[in-house]
């Protein structure tokens, strides 16, 4: 990520950033939402963000309620949508995914 980041900073000028989740490596390690944000903040461009399992799911597997409320708080919210340049962006927290079995036809 940091060599992106120096990427971005070095030539190319995107008119946004969206960050499609893992945001962190170790869910709910607050050293690491810190320094997502602080380096979010360094942008003059608006950053999207969705979370992954790594922010979500200890076990990388399970989405736990309180790191979502934690994420929510501290990033802000796990789903997105909006038009720029004719284009919709749309943005989900695919870890919240209920399964198959009860999804409606």
């Amino acid at each position: 990520m940091v060599k992106a980041i120096n990427e971005l900073r070095s030539g190319v000028r995107p008119s946004m950033i969206i960050i499609a989740g893992d945001l962190s490596d170790h869910a709910g390690n607050q050293v690491e939402i810190d320094s997502f944000i602080q380096v979010e903040k360094t942008f003059a461009m608006p950053v999207y963000a969705i979370p992954g399992n790594h922010d979500l799911a200890r076990d990388g597997k399970h989405c736990e309620a309180a790191l979502l409320d934690l994420y929510r708080k501290a990033i802000g919210p796990d789903r997105f949508a909006f038009e720029q340049a004719g284009c919709l962006f749309v943005g989900l927290n695919s870890q919240l995914w209920i399964g198959d079995a009860n999804l409606a036809a």
